[in-house]
């Protein structure tokens, strides 16, 4: 069985249900042998998972290969989840005691969090792919497929629904508040050069994310948009009763 650092303020029950209490050199000397241990497992890791990798680019991967090199991503993270506990437990102390920030530690922490949203390569038809054109060529047929225009033969509803804004709503939907936020586009029909820029960015929905499905987009949109959008929004929510019953 894995045990974790040693913690409990150095303290341990012994056969006859009395603590026992541990030595700081004896305490100190646990902890070490336990990220030795750790760190050599890692180590172990890591040459397998490059060996798989090299495999993978071979054009020797199977379905057999692929689940052990997901087992290998998910220890390595495990272990790597263990030794932030730690160094943050340790970070919290010394915030007790010296009542200070510890810059390198935020800063790993970012790096670590950086490192993992990267997108080194993915899986095409089984096979690790690492040339950045067609990971990204990749990435726009999936997505174009996901959320490209529908086909026309989808089913249209013709009815007339009973919750309708009525025109003093409509109205006030489009009061000069409003208007005068977008009055500056609808004149120049376009927004400015600069204001519309939109930016995706993927983020793995899993742990060791490897192929394209196991991300998910996200739209990043400049401030203008936002603003727009705010507008339109606290205009709407005067009206949602009307619109949208109150138990959905």
């Amino acid at each position: 069985m894995n045990a974790g650092p040693y913690r409990c303020k150095d303290a341990t029950r012994g056969q006859n249900n009395e603590y026992v209490t541990l030595s700081s050199p004896t305490t100190y000397k646990w902890n070490v042998d336990y990220r030795r241990s750790s760190n050599g497992v890692a180590d172990k890791l890591k040459e397998e998972l490059l060996e798989i990798n090299a495999e993978i680019d071979n054009g020797n991967g199977n379905a057999d290969i692929v689940a052990r090199r997901l087992v290998i991503i998910n220890e390595l993270q495990c272990i790597s989840k263990s030794q932030v506990a730690e160094i943050a437990q340790k970070i919290k102390i010394r915030w007790c005691v010296e009542g200070d920030e510890n810059s390198k530690f935020f800063h790993g922490i970012l790096n670590k969090k950086r490192n993992q949203s990267n997108i080194q390569g993915v899986l095409i038809d089984s096979k690790w792919t690492y040339e950045p054109v067609k990971v990204k060529g990749e990435f726009f047929h999936h997505f174009s497929n996901r959320f490209g225009k529908p086909s026309d033969d989808r089913v249209e509803i013709d009815m007339n629904f009973p919750n309708t804004l009525s025109v003093d709503q409509k109205a006030d939907l489009e009061s000069m508040d409003l208007f005068v936020v977008v009055q500056y586009v609808f004149n120049h029909s376009d927004i400015p050069k600069g204001c519309n820029s939109t930016f995706i960015t993927l983020i793995p929905k899993i742990p060791g994310a490897n192929m394209v499905k196991d991300f998910r987009p996200i739209s990043l949109i400049e401030s203008f948009y936002k603003i727009i959008a705010k507008v339109l929004t606290n205009h709407l929510v005067g009206v949602l009763g009307d619109i949208v019953n109150e138990v959905q």
